[in-house]
């Protein structure tokens, strides 16, 4: 779904799996694709992916580094999605707090983003 040329496909495949799921596990493969796609240009996908991001567990702490670290590359490149990116990222550490903690130090280096 989200490999679809359409964005329109995309979008609507992500608002579907947001509201029918309540928790969502990511691997390797699922991580890669999401990370593709964050990086559009299209604003209502990006939305979607925000969404989505908010109700995964991920399977390891690299993964989760790597999706913390496209939500921040995020705030600099499109500034108006920086509610967005601030509710994923707390949600993201919420859902995944056991791997999180060993992580929230290298978060804080980027203090600065948040004012």
């Amino acid at each position: 779904m989200l490999h679809d040329e359409s964005d329109w496909v995309r979008i609507a495949a992500l608002e579907a799996l947001a509201k029918v799921l309540k928790e969502i596990s990511l691997g390797a493969f699922e991580k890669d694709s999401l990370l593709f796609n964050i990086k559009e240009e299209v604003f209502l996908l990006r939305v979607g992916i925000y969404k989505l991001v908010k109700i995964v567990h991920v399977a390891d702490q690299d993964i989760l580094e790597q999706i913390i670290n496209g939500l921040l590359a995020n705030l600099e490149i499109f500034n108006e999605d920086k509610s967005f990116i601030f509710e994923c990222l707390k949600a993201l550490i919420v859902n995944n707090k056991n791997l999180a903690e060993s992580y929230l130090n290298n978060l804080l280096a980027y203090e600065e983003v948040f004012y």
